[in-house]
């Protein structure tokens, strides 16, 4: 399962609203459009992060809505300003999963949230770079 996930992961558009804007962004690519919304927000880097399906463990809707609340909470009390995002699967593998683009969060603070609401990987971008996926856990 863990190379296979690994694999949808990659296999997977994340996708930032924001300001009008509906940026796409793939794994090793760089999105010029996501780079306009960076620089329009004052930011040098950000992270789409979910709290949706913990380790890629089916939640209810309402649990995972529960996880989403609770992360966007703890994101505004860290200052952290975020739009609506998604991970959608290019293979059909798996429906779309909200997320959330948090600007100007570092890999290491992206990471830490990830962690915090167990999820298995992020999807860091800095500024002018390729999107990467980083792994949190290691995966089966």
């Amino acid at each position: 399962m863990g190379s296979g996930l690994v694999s949808a992961y990659r296999e997977t558009d994340y996708v930032a609203h924001g300001n009008g804007q509906v940026a796409v962004v793939r794994i090793g690519h760089r999105s010029i459009v996501l780079d306009r919304l960076l620089a329009r927000m004052d930011a040098r880097n950000g992270a789409f992060i979910t709290a949706w399906n913990p380790f890629s463990k089916s939640l209810s809707l309402g649990a995972n809505e529960h996880w989403n609340r609770e992360l966007k909470r703890y994101l505004i009390v860290r200052g952290f300003t975020f739009v609506k995002g998604e991970g959608r699967g290019r293979t059909g593998e798996w429906t779309s999963e909200p997320s959330i683009f948090v600007f100007g969060i570092s890999r290491t603070e992206g990471s830490a949230v990830g962690r915090r609401y167990c999820q298995n990987a992020i999807v860091y971008v800095p500024m002018g770079g390729p999107a990467e996926l980083v792994m949190l856990r290691r995966v089966r």
